[in-house]
């Protein structure tokens, strides 16, 4: 995901409000012209994308009341097999892990998070697209440990930005 730098170091009220995320989520769930779009179109929605500006995984963007009220509801969508998140790897702590691994658990959902590599080299990363993160954090995120039962999802560039 994009950092979202003016939001998290502002502290606006409204965004840190556990109710602001919660109820963009709802409402785009609930939004009446795209449903008639997916009924009319006969698709099943198969794949839940949760996407914000920011990392989910950062309680200062996102609280815990955030994350596992939108995870739980999101696994409550009819037909939905997969939920994928993203998330910076130096927040895919042990903890942060199990938290949402946890939620997850006892439904036929699956859980993915898709981290932004986007460049091997830390410079192009870091400097160039001002992702930030180590290669050993991508390395190291808890992310890989198989008992998290999450699977993993790097998202990379093809070829040098411009």
């Amino acid at each position: 995901m994009c950092g979202e730098f003016e939001s998290t170091t502002q502290k606006n009220e409204l965004l840190s409000d556990p109710k602001f995320h919660i109820t963009q989520f709802v409402r785009g769930l609930t939004n009446e012209s795209m449903l008639a779009k997916v009924h009319e179109s006969g698709l099943k929605i198969s794949r839940l994308r949760i996407y914000q500006e920011g990392n989910y995984t950062n309680t200062n963007e996102t609280s815990k009341l955030t994350q596992e009220t939108i995870l739980r509801l999101a696994t409550l969508v009819n037909g939905v097999k997969k939920i994928t998140i993203e998330s910076r790897p130096q927040f895919l702590t042990e903890e942060s892990i199990s938290f949402l691994s946890d939620i997850v658990r006892k439904t036929d959902v699956k859980l993915e998070i898709g981290m932004g590599l986007e460049a091997k080299n830390n410079i192009v990363r870091n400097i160039c697209i001002n992702k930030s993160g180590t290669d050993e954090q991508f390395v190291n995120a808890d992310i890989f440990d198989e008992d998290a039962d999450i699977e993993a999802e790097l998202k990379k560039l093809f070829g040098d930005p411009k």
